[in-house]
């Protein structure tokens, strides 16, 4: 399931799926990525002995998804998935896998992030634009 993973995101409270960790799996093995949102066990161990693996609730992958470095998702607001994939641009998706649009910098040499911030947001206030 995984190869070299990106950007384990705890999923920001009051937000749909809250707690849960949203995952790139960059996928190099294969010229696949996927993101996954797991719900962690709530009595989670590394102990290889335990059976308390984390539970997969949703995945996306596409196609044309695919980035074997850098690259990362967070959940908005909205409860749409905001992926960047590194070497191409972002990506909105609903829960059931709709693209609701995508974005492509190809003149930009990388996207190592995405973040989702609103204008009323304070840390857009502090910014005194």
């Amino acid at each position: 399931m995984f190869y070299n993973n990106h950007a384990p995101t705890i999923i920001d409270e009051g937000k749909p799926g809250e707690d849960n960790v949203l995952v790139y799996m960059n996928g190099s093995n294969n010229n696949q990525s996927i993101v996954y949102e797991f719900k962690m066990p709530v009595n989670f161990s590394l102990n290889g002995s335990q059976n308390n693996e984390p539970e997969v609730i949703w995945s996306f992958t596409d196609p044309n998804l695919y980035n074997g470095r850098i690259s990362g998702a967070v959940r908005l607001r909205n409860g749409n998935t905001l992926i960047c994939e590194g070497d191409y641009g972002y990506w909105e998706v609903t829960t059931n896998g709709t693209v609701v649009w995508k974005y492509s910098g190809l003149d930009v040499p990388a996207f190592w992030r995405g973040y989702d911030y609103y204008p009323g947001d304070e840390a857009i206030i502090n910014l005194g634009l």
